[in-house]
């Protein structure tokens, strides 16, 4: 991974400016698929590309975090009136996710998940980011937009 410190805004347009011609560029080239940039914002540098369940279960295989939500499902279908189909498998590539749109569902409400949240929004990133800084003396030195 390339890792670059930048000092402002403009710089890191430039960066991304660049990022995506040679995303076309690509393009251009290849048979294959190219994907446009994404872009995940942290308000910490130190912090590495882990999901919220990474960070505090090392080592879980998905068919015990599978079982887990199952268990929370019923108790969020109680509780919310909803229900979700976890026969549904979502497919990336050669592999397939079980009960995504739950899985989902449950990374936006706080449940630790194996999903990480990326945007094509820089500035979706840059807030992620950056959100934190006014809280003098508890933010981190740097922050990272990864692309």
């Amino acid at each position: 991974m390339k890792e670059q410190t930048l000092k402002s805004w403009e710089q890191f347009e430039d960066v991304l400016i660049r990022t995506i011609s040679d995303t076309r560029d690509l393009k251009e080239k290849t048979e294959s698929y190219v994907s446009y940039p994404l872009l995940r914002g942290h308000s910490n540098s130190e912090w590495h590309l882990e999901s919220s369940l990474e960070r505090i279960k090392k080592g879980i295989c998905l068919s015990d975090y599978y079982t887990t939500m199952k268990i929370a499902h019923e108790h969020v279908a109680t509780c919310t009136g909803s229900k979700w189909d976890l026969s549904t498998r979502a497919h990336f590539g050669d592999f397939e996710l079980p009960a995504y749109e739950f899985m989902a569902y449950l990374r936006h409400n706080g449940f630790p998940s194996p999903l990480l949240d990326w945007t094509r929004s820089p500035y979706v990133a840059a807030y992620f980011a950056f959100r934190d800084m006014w809280y003098v003396g508890d933010g981190a030195a740097y922050v990272s937009i990864f692309i």
